[in-house]
């Protein structure tokens, strides 16, 4: 039976008497639409507040998450919701007050070795002192769980090097593949080995840093966002692609990067395209791009995408049949990310 139809046999679940029911039945749809980390980062930790009058309001543990929810998925939760409660919703994201006041906020700024064991009140620290959430690596993205193949050897190597001797080789290095193809996993995976080595980090998508240099013009804290970014030994920016056409950041990014670069700091950034591609970027920042490693990722092939599934079901913790395997691997061959989607399917 699907959800909507048992929704619809089941005469308990009054959209205002039910909203966390509601709120569940979302989760379990949303858990099989978006990776797990997406999923654990992101929606693991909100409930169901209220649903009256069209409006369906979703409770958040912080305003880190209220904020990305509304950014990235609100068009997908919605669907979901619409389709689950067959009414026309609109969503409101409200960060819980007995939540906010309890959970730790994931915080912009710089993320040294010792991020997480508590908050600070320095300028780069602190859930109060900056809008934008670099977080720390995720745990799951490490080099120990990336399968290496044919189709993506270079750029792990690259990763590899850079991680070890950040703003020594290749610098800046871009890695560039299609989406659910594991260039963020690298990033991520340079972040953990980074901040082993005592080193600190800023990691942000573009859509971050665009939105926090826009924040600092407006409110007079130009010199504050430069402070903070210049100070990291290592940028990771994730999809610079989303800087064409955002001509006053394309401005703040390059002189940010030409002061990294002159001191030696560590810039990885990744794309979903090759720099001679990102045509309508600012010739001097496309200039600044092509003159470090630019290594692509491409589809892996049927022995790796085996060895992905096969990681995945060691991961989950259960026996999945070869037969299965064998088949998955065969069929979807475009988007690890997918392929990782449909053996949670199946699982």
């Amino acid at each position: 039976m699907s959800i909507e139809r048992a929704f619809e046999n089941d005469p308990s679940t009054g959209s205002i008497q039910q909203p966390n029911h509601i709120w569940k039945a979302v989760l379990g749809e949303l858990q099989l639409q978006v990776t797990r980390p997406s999923y654990e980062t992101w929606l693991k930790e909100t409930t169901g507040v209220s649903f009256a009058d069209g409006e369906f309001v979703v409770g958040t543990p912080n305003a880190f998450v209220a904020e990305m929810l509304e950014q990235r998925m609100y068009s997908l939760i919605s669907q979901v919701l619409e389709r689950i409660t067959r009414e026309k919703v609109d969503v409101r994201f409200q960060v819980l007050p007995e939540t906010e006041a309890t959970t730790p906020v994931q915080t912009a700024g710089l993320v040294s070795a010792d991020a997480g064991d508590k908050a600070t009140t320095g300028p780069y620290r602190g859930a109060s002192t900056a809008p934008y959430g670099q977080m720390s690596p995720n745990p799951k993205y490490t080099f120990d769980s990336f399968i290496v193949g044919k189709s993506n050897e270079l750029a792990h190597a690259a990763a590899h090097a850079v991680s070890e001797r950040p703003g020594q080789v290749y610098n800046p290095l871009v890695l560039y593949a299609d989406v659910g193809l594991g260039k963020t996993h690298l990033l991520h995976a340079i972040g953990h080995r980074v901040l082993a080595q005592g080193m600190s980090l800023i990691y942000a998508t573009t859509e971050e840093f665009t939105n926090e240099y826009i924040k600092a013009i407006r409110e007079g804290k130009t010199e504050d966002f430069r402070q903070r970014y210049r100070s990291a030994d290592v940028l990771l920016l994730d999809d610079i692609q989303f800087l064409i056409g955002k001509e006053q950041t394309q401005e703040g990014f390059f002189h940010t990067f030409n002061a990294l670069y002159m001191n030696n700091k560590q810039i990885v950034i990744t794309s979903d395209r090759p720099v001679s591609a990102l045509s309508l970027l600012d010739d001097r920042v496309r200039s600044r791009l092509a003159g470090g490693l630019v290594a692509d990722i491409q589809p892996p092939d049927l022995e790796t995408r085996l060895a992905i599934l096969n990681a995945k079901a060691q991961y989950l913790g259960l026996p999945v049949p070869k037969q299965v395997i064998d088949y998955l691997g065969e069929r979807i061959h475009k988007n690890i990310r997918e392929l990782e989607g449909c053996l949670n399917r199946v699982v």
